[in-house]
């Protein structure tokens, strides 16, 4: 066997182990890290409706915990929803109910970039259609269950 066929091979079988242990528990189509599953929707909605389609995989709009993780999938162009809302006037939280504190009700990923190429979030309109992120936590015990409740993403 040619010395280069098996170093390819050993290369492909590495990546092949290592697309496993990035995908995690997470279901095909899924991004795992850091204790969550990303599905990033290249579909456009409006906020309302995004947070119904990752409702109904078993999950919400992304909680912003790790904006260069997240920036690492986005198009420098593009707009993103994300988990924050504005839900009475000057009362911004996340979708998670963790705090946050802007005059629109939905929060956004917003294009525009900071000159160290870092992403900022931005209040806009909630009927404005943007592609979106869907997170859901999973357990670090591995069992799929997290305070007695069942884990299960759809």
């Amino acid at each position: 066997m040619p010395k280069n066929f098996t170093l390819q091979l050993f290369f492909i079988l590495i990546l092949s182990v290592f697309k496993c242990v990035c995908t995690g528990p997470c279901q095909e189509d899924w991004v795992f890290y850091k204790d969550s599953c990303y599905f990033q929707s290249s579909v456009k909605k409006n906020w309302q409706i995004a947070e119904k389609n990752c409702v109904e995989k078993g999950s919400h709009l992304v909680v912003v915990n790790d904006l260069v993780f997240l920036s690492s999938f986005v198009k420098l162009s593009e707009s993103y929803w994300i988990g924050l809302v504005e839900k009475e006037e000057g009362q911004w939280t996340w979708v998670d109910g963790t705090d946050y504190m802007n005059g629109e009700d939905c929060g956004q990923l917003h294009a525009r970039v900071t000159v160290d190429r870092r992403r900022l979030w931005n209040d806009a309109d909630c009927m404005l259609s943007y592609p979106y992120f869907c997170e859901v936590f999973i357990p670090r015990d591995g069992l799929g269950v997290k305070n007695g409740r069942e884990f299960s993403p759809k």
